[in-house]
Formats: C-alpha cells, sequence, structure tokens
C-alpha cells in the first residue's frame, strides 16, 4: 500500500497490481483498492481523480 497526496481528494491510500509480460519484458501497472488515509472508502468520482492523478504522474 503507498500514500499519495492528490489534489482535490487528499491524502489517500492506494494498491497496485503490477504485471509484467514475460516474452516482452512490458509491465502493466493497474490501480487496485483506494481508500482515504483514515480508512474511509472513496466515491466512483473521487476514485477517477486518484487514477487520473496517477497516470498524470507516471505512476499508473
Amino acid at each position: 500500500m503507498l500514500t499519495y497526496t492528490v489534489p482535490g481528494v487528499g491524502r489517500v491510500v492506494v494498491e497496485l497490481h503490477e504485471h509484467v509480460f514475460g516474452m516482452t519484458g512490458e509491465k502493466l501497472v493497474l490501480l487496485g483498492d483506494v481508500s482515504r488515509a483514515d480508512g474511509t472508502p472513496l466515491g466512483v468520482v473521487n476514485y477517477e481523480r486518484v487514477a487520473q492523478y496517477l497516470h498524470a504522474t507516471d505512476v499508473i
């Protein structure tokens, strides 16, 4: 679990899933569960904001 501070959402804890393709060695990182730092789950809109932020910062 990793912690990020996402603009408009605040501090969140995210679970990332990494897949490595054997023949090419390419890596795919997917976003799993996301919750606020206090454990409260996020709604769909904030989940998407977190996904967009992590994509923009080249995490996923």
